[in-house]
């Protein structure tokens, strides 16, 4: 077996050849700005909205965690923070603006729900105030990672459950209408665990 000699000054050579790219693709921010508080706080999905500001999703709290939800202007300044859950562990995986202007945030909820971790949404006007909460699940944990909205009919939800299914964890679907009653709910796995 025949070993090759790396010689450090080709290597030197290579990253005095590439650092100045590299440093020339660094990114140029318009703003970064940051939240004060006094609580554990994790953003877990931010999406652009209608009107070019920015609507982020995930969890607040010190013991129990809720779902929190913060709209901000096209500036990262922000206009308004609203939270949402019980005495359990609340969160929001995914939020979207709606067609109607308002907002739909998907995750879980220990606090509501049965035994375990449920499928937890919750349909907001533009202001965040509360239209709706829905919980969907069994026995077993449950948890949702994305949600979209199907124009005039309702919305998709994609998780994953141990509730239902062939055993283990199983993918999950369900479509519901506009006010978030179960129109159809389907799995997708074997025995063994799907991510």
């Amino acid at each position: 077996m025949k070993e090759k000699m790396i010689s450090w000054n080709n290597i030197s050579i290579v990253l005095l050849v590439l650092f100045p790219l590299l440093l020339s693709s660094q990114p140029d921010y318009e703003w970064i700005t940051t939240f004060e508080s006094s609580t554990w706080d994790e953003g877990h999905c931010v999406r652009e909205t209608l009107d070019n500001g920015f609507i982020i999703g995930g969890l607040t709290g010190v013991q129990g965690t809720d779902v929190y939800l913060r709209k901000m202007d096209e500036n990262g300044n922000s206009l308004w923070t609203r939270t949402y859950g019980g005495s359990g562990w609340d969160e929001a995986r995914m939020v979207q603006q709606t067609s109607d202007g308002g907002y739909i945030t998907a995750g879980r909820t220990t606090s509501f729900g049965a035994t375990d971790s449920d499928i937890y949404l919750i349909k907001t006007n533009s202001q965040g105030d509360t239209l709706w909460t829905r919980m969907y699940g069994g026995d077993e944990h449950d948890d949702s990672q994305w949600i979209g909205e199907i124009t005039g009919e309702g919305y998709i939800i994609a998780g994953q459950t141990f509730s239902y299914g062939a055993g283990g964890s199983d993918m999950i679907l369900i479509k519901i209408d506009l006010e978030g009653n179960i129109l159809w709910l389907e799995t997708y796995g074997d025995a063994g665990d799907e991510d």
